[in-house]
Formats: C-alpha cells, sequence, structure tokens
C-alpha cells in the first residue's frame, strides 16, 4: 500500500489543480490576515469584516476540500485510471486506504498557510478582529480568554484534526458521485446545513444530538482556549471515529461499485 501511496504523492504533485488550490490558500490566509488587521486597527470599516470571512478557514476549506476530493478520487474514475491499481493487484480497500491517506496529508498541506497566518496574528502582538464574523483559526488566537501559547497551539492542532474530519466526509461522497459539480454541491449544502442546524440546538433537539457525535458538533466549530483537556480530547476521538467510519462506507461501496 505504501508504493500506492507514494504513487498517489507523485500524481498529486503533478497535478495543476492542487498548486491552484495552494495558491489559493495562501492567498485566502493572506487576505484574512490583512482585513481582519485593518478592522482591528480601525483601518478599514467593519462591514469589511463580512467578506474577511469569505476568505477565512473555515469557509475556504470547505470549498478547497471538496475539490481536492475530486481532483483525487473522482477524476480517476472518469479518466478510467481507476483501473490500473485493480490491475496492478492492490485490493479496493487499499485503493480507498491509499487515496484517503493522500487527501488527509495534502489537506494538511492546504490548511498550513492558514495557520501560518493564525501564529502570525498570535506571535506579533497586534490586534486582530472581524468583529462578529471571526471564526477558525484566527477567531482562536485572538479570544479574549487568557490562555498560555502551548494551550492555543494546542487547540488549533485540534481543529486542524476536527476539519480533517470534516471533509473526510467528501471523500465519501467522491466515490459515491464521482463528479465534481455534485460533490462539491452537496459537501457544502452538508456543511452549511449542519452549521445552521446547530445554531438552534432547542428546534432541531434530535439532529442537534446526532450532529454533536459527529466532528460537525457546534462546540467544535466554535472552540476556543477554555475548552478543558477533556473536551479537546473528546473532540479528537469524535473525529478520528468519524474519519474512520467515512474511510469504512467509502470501502463498503467502492468494494461492491462496478467500475466501468
Amino acid at each position: 500500500m505504501f508504493n500506492l501511496l507514494n504513487a498517489n504523492l507523485y500524481k498529486a504533485r503533478k497535478m495543476k489543480t492542487i498548486w491552484m488550490l495552494l495558491a489559493l490558500s495562501i492567498f485566502c490566509a493572506t487576505m484574512l490576515l490583512i482585513i481582519a488587521y485593518g478592522v482591528g486597527n480601525g483601518k478599514m470599516d467593519t462591514s469589511v469584516s463580512s467578506i474577511g470571512f469569505l476568505f477565512s478557514d473555515m469557509n475556504m476549506l470547505t470549498i478547497i476540500g471538496a475539490i481536492l476530493a475530486t481532483s483525487l478520487i473522482g477524476t480517476e474514475f472518469e479518466t478510467k485510471n481507476i483501473h490500473h491499481p485493480i490491475i496492478s493487484g492492490y485490493s479496493r480497500f487499499q485503493i480507498v486506504m491509499a487515496k484517503a491517506f493522500t487527501y488527509w496529508m495534502l489537506l494538511i498541506i492546504l490548511i498550513t498557510p492558514f495557520l501560518i497566518a493564525s501564529m502570525i496574528a498570535l506571535l506579533s502582538g497586534e490586534t486582530f478582529s472581524l468583529g462578529p464574523n471571526l471564526a477558525g483559526f484566527l477567531s482562536i488566537v485572538t479570544s479574549d480568554i487568557d490562555a498560555a501559547t502551548p494551550k492555543v497551539i494546542s487547540v488549533l492542532i485540534v481543529m486542524t484534526v476536527v476539519y480533517l474530519a470534516q471533509l473526510s466526509f467528501a471523500i465519501f461522497l467522491a466515490f459515491w458521485l464521482k463528479k465534481a459539480i455534485f460533490v462539491i454541491t452537496l459537501y457544502y449544502m452538508f456543511s452549511a446545513l449542519t452549521g445552521q442546524i446547530a445554531m438552534y440546538p432547542d428546534t432541531f433537539t434530535i439532529l442537534n444530538k446526532l450532529i454533536s457525535l459527529t466532528p460537525f458538533n457546534g462546540e467544535f466549530i466554535v472552540m476556543n482556549p477554555s475548552l478543558t483537556s477533556g473536551e479537546l480530547t473528546t473532540a479528537l476521538i469524535i473525529s478520528i471515529i468519524f474519519m474512520g467510519i467515512m474511510t469504512a462506507l467509502s470501502w463498503i461501496y467502492f468494494r461492491k461499485a462496478e467500475v466501468k
């Protein structure tokens, strides 16, 4: 399977889409930092903060992750390249696992620009703010809660794992739906819907209980340094289990699917 993983990573390095996504991540992280600095120091009007949210990791990774999944998995079915590892003797389980690990490794690279931007905000001593539109990594490092830097970094790491788990749903969608337009649209709609449901726990009681068992849990989306070690551990465990479930569902579907 390691040879298959290396082959996937080699192909990914040659894909223009991957480099475009990396450039997009760097651009968005930079714009987020610039806008948050401008609003936080009164150099930009607060109305610009809503634009800043569009560049945030919470918003952009939803799109980037879905595009990445279709580029790594969906296009393999369209170009018939999915046949090659099967003919070479790899099991479908090995193919799914290699795709999943490739996806997660590339996601970490694409998330890194947002982490770097957050660390700059954390260590610079400057004021960064988007008001109520602040979300994701930047909201963790600019929280009013007084916490030591190691604690803030640990929350950032857990938030990264939560992102990986959330975006693992796109792996299953890519194996199931294959086409980019369907994967991107359905994942974005699902992500937005769970976010809205989390805002009304008293109205959608049953749905909220189900969502609370996934990385789309509303408390995970708005993480801050006040979380205890137990709460961070719970977020990690739920996220890792969810990643395993999405990978298993992808294998179950792919194992029975007819590859044309």
